[in-house]
C-alpha cells in the first residue's frame, strides 16, 4: 500500500495542488485589532480605547482538482468592521458595527510538480466585490462606515518550494495585485521556513506588500472619495504598503482534517493599519481517488525492476534501464513508483513498453495518479505477479 494514499497532511505546501477528482474545503476566520495607523504621508498615530477599529475576515474555499497538476477554487468572505471614535463636536462616544459579504472569488493554481527535491506553481484569483461604498453625508457621518475596499480585485503571480531530505520546507510567493480600481497596484510577496512532521508542522516567515505608486491621488488626496474608514488608513488608501513577519502552526487531525493557527506582526508600512492579525482555519482534504488505491491495491510484487534514465520534453515517453535481456518486451505494462527509502512507495503512472533494445527500453506514458512526476531515477516494475 503507498504511504501517501492514508498519509496526513499536517501542512500543505503553497505550490501544491489537489489530484486529480481531489476536493479541499476550507474555513478560516482572520482578526485584526490595530494599535497604531499610518498615513499616505507617513505620519503615524496610536489608536487608544475611545477611538479604534477591530477588522474580521471568516473565508470559505472550495478547491477541486481537474486534473492532477490544475486545480480551481471558489470562495466567499463576509466581513465585520467594528468602529469606536469620539466625535469633536459634541464629545460623545460613538460606535459604528458593519457587517455583510465582502466578495465572491474564483481561483486556480497549476503546479509543476516536483522535480527533485522543488516545485512550482503559477496561480492567481479574481474577487468580486458584494457591496458598494457611498460617499459620506452630513446626516450619515456618524452612523455609516465602509467595509472596505469596493470594485474588485485581482492577483497573478507564482509560488516555489523547496523540500530538504527531512521533509521540511522552504517556500516563496509574489504575485502582481490590483486590490481596486481606484488603488495602486502592489506587488504581494511571502517567503517562509516551515518544518513539518507527519501530524504537526510549525512554519515562519515575513510577507511584504509593496506598491507600484500608481494611485490616482497620489498627488491629489484632497479629490479622493470620502469614505467613513476612520480612525482605519487600511481601506481606500493611497499607495500602501506594509511588512508583516508571521509564526504559524498545523495540526493533522486525522487523514483528511487540519487545523492551522497563525499569529502576524504588522509592524511597518504606509497608508495602513499597524498591530497583531490573528488566523484560524480549519481544513478538510480529500485526494484518496478510488481508482488510484484499486490500482495501488492490486499488485503486490514483480518479477523486474529497474529506473527511468530519461523524459522526453512532453513527458510522455520515458527510457528505462531494462531491454530484452531483462525480459522486457514490447507491448509489456510497466509500473512507475515514486521510492525513497523510509517509507514511501507511491504508483504514479502506469505505461507500456512501445520499443525493446538489448539493455534499454521505450515506455509510453498511458496513465498517470497524484501529483509526482516521472523522472530521472524513477523505479519502474513490470511482470506483476498477482496475489
Amino acid at each position: 500500500m503507498s504511504s501517501s494514499v492514508w498519509a496526513y497532511n499536517s501542512y500543505v505546501e503553497k505550490s501544491r495542488t489537489l489530484n486529480d477528482g481531489g476536493t479541499e474545503l476550507e474555513l478560516s476566520v482572520d482578526y485584526f485589532a490595530p494599535v497604531s495607523v499610518v498615513s499616505e504621508s507617513g505620519e503615524g498615530s496610536s489608536l487608544t480605547a475611545d477611538n479604534n477599529v477591530k477588522h474580521t475576515n471568516a473565508d470559505l474555499i472550495y478547491r477541486y482538482g481537474l486534473s492532477s497538476d490544475f486545480q480551481i477554487s471558489a470562495g466567499l468572505r463576509a466581513r465585520n468592521v467594528q468602529t469606536n471614535f469620539i466625535y469633536s463636536d459634541d464629545g460623545n462616544q460613538y460606535s459604528i458595527n458593519k457587517s455583510g459579504l465582502e466578495n465572491f472569488n474564483l481561483g486556480f493554481r497549476w503546479g509543476s510538480g516536483y522535480e527533485g527535491s522543488s516545485q512550482y506553481a503559477i496561480e492567481g484569483y479574481y474577487a468580486q466585490k458584494m457591496f458598494t461604498n457611498t460617499e459620506l453625508t452630513d446626516e450619515t457621518f456618524l452612523t455609516d462606515s465602509s467595509l472596505g475596499d469596493d470594485t474588485r480585485e485581482y492577483a497573478i503571480g507564482f509560488a516555489y518550494t523547496i523540500k530538504t531530505s527531512s521533509d521540511n520546507l522552504y517556500e516563496a510567493r509574489v504575485h502582481y495585485r490590483s486590490p481596486a480600481e481606484y488603488l495602486s497596484t502592489e506587488v504581494f510577496s511571502e517567503v517562509q521556513l516551515t518544518l513539518r512532521w507527519e501530524r504537526f508542522a510549525l512554519y515562519g516567515g515575513v510577507e511584504n506588500v509593496y506598491s507600484l505608486d500608481s494611485s490616482p491621488y497620489a498627488n491629489e488626496p484632497l479629490t479622493k472619495p470620502e469614505f467613513r474608514t476612520d480612525p482605519s488608513e487600511l481601506y481606500n488608501s493611497i499607495d500602501r504598503a506594509w511588512t508583516a513577519p508571521y509564526l504559524g502552526a498545523a495540526i493533522a487531525l486525522g487523514p483528511k482534517w487540519r487545523i492551522e493557527t497563525r499569529y502576524t506582526q504588522v509592524y511597518t508600512g504606509n497608508s495602513t493599519d499597524i498591530g497583531p492579525r490573528i488566523l484560524v482555519s480549519l481544513a478538510k482534504r480529500s485526494e484518496d481517488k478510488k481508482e488510484f488505491k484499486k490500482q495501488d491495491e492490486r499488485f503486490k510484487e514483480y518479477r523486474l525492476e529497474g529506473s527511468v534514465t530519461k523524459v522526453s520534453k512532453s513527458r510522455k515517453l520515458a527510457i528505462v534501464n531494462k531491454g530484452q535481456k531483462d525480459d522486457l518486451k514490447v507491448g509489456m505494462r510497466v509500473d512507475f513508483y515514486y521510492f525513497d527509502y523510509v517509507g514511501g512507495n507511491e504508483l504514479i503512472a502506469r505505461g507500456v513498453v512501445i520499443k525493446s533494445q538489448v539493455s534499454k527500453a521505450v515506455v509510453q506514458i498511458k496513465k498517470r495518479y497524484g501529483r509526482r512526476r516521472v523522472q530521472e531515477g524513477t523505479v519502474i516494475r513490470a511482470g506483476e505477479i498477482r496475489d
